[in-house]
C-alpha cells in the first residue's frame, strides 16, 4: 500500500477527471511497484481481470466513449459491486501502463512519461493495449 501511494506522490500534474486518466493513474501506481519491487496490492483484481480481460476491455472502451466522466463502474466502487471484484479500472490502467512500458524502446523515458498525468491520454493511444481481444 505504501509503494502504491508513494507512486501517487511522484505523479506530476493534474488532469481533467476522466475515466482513462483516473484508471491510468491508479494503474501506474500498481504497475511501478509490481515491475520494480514485485509488490501488488490488487492481486485479486488482477487475477480476475486477466480471466475476463477482453470482456472488460470492450465494456471499458464503451464507457470511455459514452460517459468518460463517470467511473463508478470501474473505480472507487468497493461498497457497490457485488458480482465481481471492485476497482477493475486499476487493472485496466495497469495493463495500459504495462503495454506502454513494454513497447517503449527507451524504458527510462517511458517510466518518466508514466509519472506525468498530462501524458495519460497519449499513453492510452500509444500503448497498443487491446485487452488481449486479438489473440
Amino acid at each position: 500500500m505504501v509503494a502504491h501511494e508513494t507512486v501517487h506522490v511522484l505523479q506530476k500534474g493534474r488532469t481533467k477527471q476522466h475515466l482513462i486518466n483516473a484508471s491510468i493513474s491508479e494503474g501506474v501506481a500498481d504497475f511501478i511497484p509490481k515491475k520494480f519491487l514485485n509488490l501488488n496490492i490488487n492481486s485479486l483484481v488482477h487475477s480476475y481481470g486477466i480471466a475476463h480481460e477482453c470482456e472488460f476491455w470492450t465494456k471499458f472502451k464503451k464507457d470511455i466513449d459514452n460517459d468518460p466522466g463517470d467511473y463508478t463502474k470501474w473505480l472507487y466502487n468497493g461498497s457497490k459491486v457485488v458480482d465481481r471484484p471492485a476497482d477493475l479500472g486499476y487493472f485496466i490502467g495497469y495493463r495500459i501502463a504495462e503495454s506502454y512500458y513494454n513497447n517503449a524502446i527507451d524504458k527510462e523515458a517511458a517510466l518518466s512519461s508514466l509519472l506525468k498525468r498530462k501524458m495519460y491520454k497519449k499513453i492510452y493511444k500509444q500503448s497498443g493495449y487491446d485487452g488481449n481481444c486479438n489473440k
